[in-house]
């Protein structure tokens, strides 16, 4: 059992990670052609009895930087995470990702994309939106009315 979920998870990961792939791909298909993303943020999406959650992963980002959208199961983050130059520093290996970001997460489900609330605390950006009750899918009688038929 502990196997068959530790492949899951290894599953969503890699599944995250070809999201973060294609979400920079479809960043090359803009009008100019420019590559203007330079940071993927990694992210999760949970949800608890009363509300879907997004946590992502900003350390260093100052959260001025950030402006958040959200329209239908789609949920837009950009920002910029800066790079602190540091005067008489020489480099030897910079391995931490920084620059501008955008990403789009998906969430499926059905919540209220106008309540949600963003906090910013240790690095860590939450959005959490209040579900409500999804009535896709839901029967829903129609009345048929009859036409009078001329004699």
């Amino acid at each position: 059992m502990r196997k068959a979920f530790t492949s899951v998870l290894e599953l969503m990961r890699l599944q995250s990670e070809m999201n973060r792939i294609f979400e920079m791909l479809e960043a090359l298909q803009g009008d100019d052609y420019t590559f203007d993303i330079e940071y993927a943020p990694l992210y999760d999406v949970f949800e608890t009895p009363e509300s879907v959650v997004v946590e992502m992963d900003l350390p260093g980002c100052d959260p001025e930087t950030l402006k958040l959208t959200a329209s239908g199961s789609h949920i837009f983050v950009e920002g910029v995470r800066i790079h602190k130059k540091r005067k008489s520093v020489h480099y030897h290996l910079l391995e931490r990702s920084r620059g501008k970001f955008k990403r789009t997460i998906v969430v499926d489900g059905a919540f209220n994309t106008h309540k949600g609330i963003a906090t910013f605390q240790k690095g860590v950006l939450r959005i959490e939106f209040p579900k409500v009750k999804d009535r896709r899918g839901t029967p829903h009688p129609i009345e048929i009315t009859k036409e009078e038929t001329e004699k």
